[in-house]
């Protein structure tokens, strides 16, 4: 076998006009196998990850594979952050890196193992190409782009972004003259990786390496899985994917472990979502030279139907539910996956268990079906889950009936904790009359439940599992240190109009027998019906007491506006930089046939002061799954000023009204 060309790209998401992977022209004269492998990490234990790669690469040896790709940096995982800059992890890198170089003449692997080094005292990142025992050079990329702007990693994987990683790199200079050896590759000393002359050696066909380390979101592999099959038909290529996966921080989100090895448009071999393990192919020796063949003709020109026309927009009444790329039911088992996958591996990492507020409402109903798919995947029982409700001065006695049949139902170990006297008594501490609904009564409530939640978490060994959702985080409608505050948050990727569709999907499976947990057939049922009367009740926090009757004084919609409409604003005005004017347009257009336009114009006014207004809050915000790329945490996904003015946007928004 002979590695005959290495063409440098970065890694990332394949598309037609950029192709973004780091490519290897292999010739083979027989029957080639292939291997795409995923292991099980620890953040940062390079020891640990070392002896599952070794083993990863011993199965692969029983399994006759020629050519192996690992996963995104597998020897340290792909999550350590600015860990990378610190000698002690480089340096054991290195050291574990020469180690399994010398396991490929072992076992006669050629092997491609993506890491991170130092050079000239930055931190690259790149592929290793390992093979007859010595480290024969690596593939350097160009630092990768995430999707949706997720670019945390240019601050320390170039900090002065002087380094032009697209050049030739030789690294014989930076290691000591007795080791120089190992950083050659074949008959070529000091690698560089660059586009090289063949040589007179034969022309093999071209192969794709995707070492990712993307967070898994509803709907996301599809696409990529579509797109890699299309760009290998295309190109008429051998697309090798490992996608990072179990043991990554779920700080963000999670990562599935996808891996998939694609020939000339076709899936040869696909391993199984939130596994680890290893995914081989044999591509016969007359399809390498077929591909070869197809691969030194002229390229061929897309038509102009392969490129996506982008000049008209779509607007759609409920952009969050991706109705045209899944139906109800995938949108809600994806969905529920991810967050239960994400708030699985944080149980199982620090060996706690969920400690959950349980109003009664939408969001904390999600979040204990979320607990539930954590219970069913992690093997624990419902039992283990701790579901409070914790009524107040504002709580309704239906809500409180309420949050009291879903965790009777769902078998959690669920308590009741009143806190109306522990309010009367805080507030009067503090100089307050008890008897003024003002913001200050308001606000004591939710802390105190807030409280009330942290200290029985320390308590019981657990942590506390936030519930707001994506919605109510735009608007700052949330208490600051109250119910904004969590110790791991499931919800914070999910819209309003997200959360209703998910619970209305719930109900119906419940209604048919399904569960995430087994239990009785009448509990599904009263599950199903709770959900069912959950969704048709208006949406409030109940924190100003509700009228004689039972009904709730607080409208949360009628407030703010309604959710549908607030979501049209957060899609296409903050996930799309839209102007106020063309969303305000835009909402006329949708909305038209439920409401008028001066309702329409103080909404969006509404949002916009909003929006600004509480950013304090997302800055804050705590870590938590995400199941959509749509998401406006501290960490990657969203940052701005908290003390931002939004003339700007009203005013531009005032200027279209004055045309009117």
């Amino acid at each position: 076998m002979i590695i005959s060309e290495a063409i440098v790209q970065t890694n990332g998401y394949p598309t037609i006009d950029q192709e973004p992977l780091n490519r290897v022209r292999i010739y083979c004269d027989e029957d080639l196998t292939v291997g795409v492998a995923t292991p099980a990490v620890r953040v940062g234990d390079v020891s640990f990850n070392e002896q599952a790669i070794m083993s990863m690469m011993a199965d692969a040896a029983d399994a006759g594979v020629d050519v192996l790709l690992f996963s995104e940096r597998p020897l340290s995982g792909a999550t350590c952050g600015n860990l990378y800059r610190q000698d002690l992890l480089n340096e054991e890198i290195r050291l574990s890196l020469k180690r399994i170089a010398r396991m490929t003449k072992d076992h006669s692997l050629t092997l491609f193992l993506p890491i991170q080094f130092n050079l000239n005292k930055k931190i690259i990142k790149a592929t290793a190409l390992l093979h007859n025992g010595i480290i024969g050079g690596f593939m350097v990329s160009p630092f990768e782009l995430r999707r949706l702007k997720e670019d945390d990693e240019l601050t320390y994987l170039f900090p002065d972004r002087s380094t032009n990683v697209g050049e030739p790199v030789d690294l014989s200079g930076e290691i000591e003259e007795e080791e120089r050896e190992c950083w050659e590759f074949l008959d070529d000393p000091a690698l560089t990786l660059g586009r090289k002359e063949e040589r007179h050696r034969p022309f093999g066909p071209s192969f794709e390496l995707i070492s990712d380390a993307r967070h898994e979101w509803t709907g996301d592999y599809r696409r990529l899985r579509d797109t890699l099959i299309d760009h290998s038909r295309f190109h008429h290529s051998i697309a090798l994917y490992a996608g990072a996966g179990e043991g990554e921080s779920v700080n963000e989100g999670v990562f599935a472990g996808h891996r998939l090895i694609v020939c000339d448009g076709h899936v040869l071999a696909e391993g199984q979502p939130f596994t680890t393990g290893l995914t081989t192919a044999v591509i016969p020796e007359k399809v390498l030279s077929e591909l070869a063949t197809k691969a030194n003709l002229p390229a061929k020109k897309r038509s102009r139907d392969d490129v996506l026309d982008k000049a008209q927009e779509i607007y759609e009444r409920f952009p969050f539910l991706m109705k045209k790329e899944l139906d109800a039911r995938s949108f809600f088992r994806e969905t529920l996956t991810i967050q239960g996958q994400g708030l699985r591996s944080r149980l199982a990492a620090i060996r706690t268990r969920p400690v959950l507020g349980l109003s009664g409402g939408l969001d904390s109903a999600l979040a204990l079906l979320v607990c539930l798919e954590a219970a069913k995947i992690g093997g624990f029982t419902p039992d283990d889950i701790i579901a409070v409700s914790i009524p107040g001065p504002g709580t309704s006695e239906r809500s409180r009936q309420l949050a009291r049949q879903l965790g009777e139902a769902t078998q959690v170990d669920f308590r009741e904790i009143d806190i109306s006297d522990a309010v009367d008594l805080h507030l009067k501490m503090i100089g307050h009359d008890a008897l003024t609904h003002d913001v200050t009564y308001e606000n004591a409530q939710a802390r105190e439940r807030t409280q009330i939640l942290m200290d029985l978490a320390n308590l019981e060994r657990g942590i506390v599992i936030g519930t707001g959702d994506l919605s109510e985080s735009a608007l700052g409608w949330c208490t600051y240190n109250g119910d904004h505050m969590s110790m791991y948050t499931v919800n914070a990727s999910v819209s309003k109009t997200a959360v209703r569709y998910l619970i209305e999907t719930a109900a119906s499976l419940f209604e048919e027998g399904e569960s995430p947990v087994e239990l009785p057939d009448d509990n599904k049922q009263t599950i199903a019906s709770t959900l069912r009367e959950i969704l048709h009740r208006p949406i409030s926090p109940e924190l100003l007491p509700p009228h004689e009757d039972d009904s709730l004084r607080q409208i949360t919609e009628d407030v703010v506006g309604p959710y549908e409409v607030i979501d049209f604003f957060l899609w296409h005005m903050v996930f799309h930089g839209k102007k106020p004017s063309v969303v305000y347009d835009a909402a006329i257009g949708i909305f038209s046939d439920t409401y008028d336009e001066k309702s329409i114009e103080r909404w969006l006014k509404g949002f916009i002061r909003r929006f600004f207004r509480s950013q304090f809050k997302r800055s804050a915000a705590p870590e938590g799954v995400a199941a959509f790329p749509w998401r406006l945490s501290p960490q990657r996904a969203w940052t701005m000023p908290s003390d931002m003015s939004p003339s700007l946007w009203l005013d531009e928004l005032e200027s279209r009204l004055n045309r009117s």
